[in-house]
């Protein structure tokens, strides 16, 4: 879904999106359609072999020389290949996506680069479309494969909860000792129930920080916007998307 530009006259590329310059492809961000991993990587691959001497990314500074241009180009679809690779093998043993997200260990060689960065886009961004490429839409998880309404299902896990204030301060310790997505996971036995009772909307204040802590501590900054609005969210009085002000 890019224009790239190639003057052979003159030795210049510009690669458009293909190349960002600033960030690991965005192959796929929370909130968009899929890009398909290996097609990037031979657009990549096709761009390098034009042996250009001049690149012109789409965000970063210009970069001379055809050996630099080369290894730019040849390295990110190198990477992309390797997460595809690494990500399928995974699959192929039965791990989910998640579990994939906390078990690769990328190269440096391959990742550790200024035009590799977490920026736009993101290492976990990347499994999870993999994943999303070579799979369906199922988790793994049995309770996902025909679900009940949202509200109905976390008012049943709050029904099971004898102690709710012993959540909220489960969920605070955990933040307190720097475990702001551990703090989530847990804030939202509550957070997400329906209603208004005094417990459920202390959960989802606390869920507010917690967002907005969490936007402060990951890279990606399609992360970080998500984060914020979602403690806009949820500061406004808001639960849902669908809920309008």
């Amino acid at each position: 879904d890019v224009l790239a530009l190639w003057l052979p006259g003159d030795g210049i590329l510009y690669a458009g999106a293909a190349f960002p310059g600033t960030t690991v492809p965005n192959v796929g961000t929370p909130l968009r359609t899929q890009r398909l991993t290996i097609r990037w990587a031979e657009t990549l691959e096709m761009m390098a072999a034009l042996n250009a001497t001049t690149l012109i990314q789409e965000f970063g500074p210009i970069v001379e020389g055809e050996a630099e241009v080369r290894e730019r180009l040849n390295l990110t679809a190198e990477a992309l290949r390797w997460l595809r690779r690494e990500v399928v093998a995974r699959m192929n043993v039965g791990m989910t996506d998640l579990e994939i997200m906390h078990d690769l260990d990328c190269p440096p060689a391959l990742f550790d680069h200024t035009w590799m960065r977490e920026r736009y886009g993101a290492i976990s961004y990347l499994v999870r479309d993999i994943y999303r490429e070579e799979n369906g839409w199922w988790d793994r998880k049995p309770k996902s494969l025909h679900p009940a309404h949202p509200d109905a299902a976390t008012a049943a896990i709050l029904s099971a909860i004898t102690d709710p204030a012993a959540v909220i301060t489960r969920a605070r310790e955990l933040a307190e000792a720097g475990e702001t997505q551990l703090a989530l996971h847990v804030i939202d036995l509550i957070a997400l129930a329906p209603g208004d009772a005094d417990d459920i909307v202390a959960a989802r204040k606390l869920k507010a920080e917690l967002c907005a802590v969490r936007g402060k501590q990951v890279r990606p900054y399609v992360s970080k916007a998500l984060y914020t609005t979602s403690a806009t969210l949820l500061t406004e009085g808001r639960t849902r998307w669908s809920q309008r002000k």
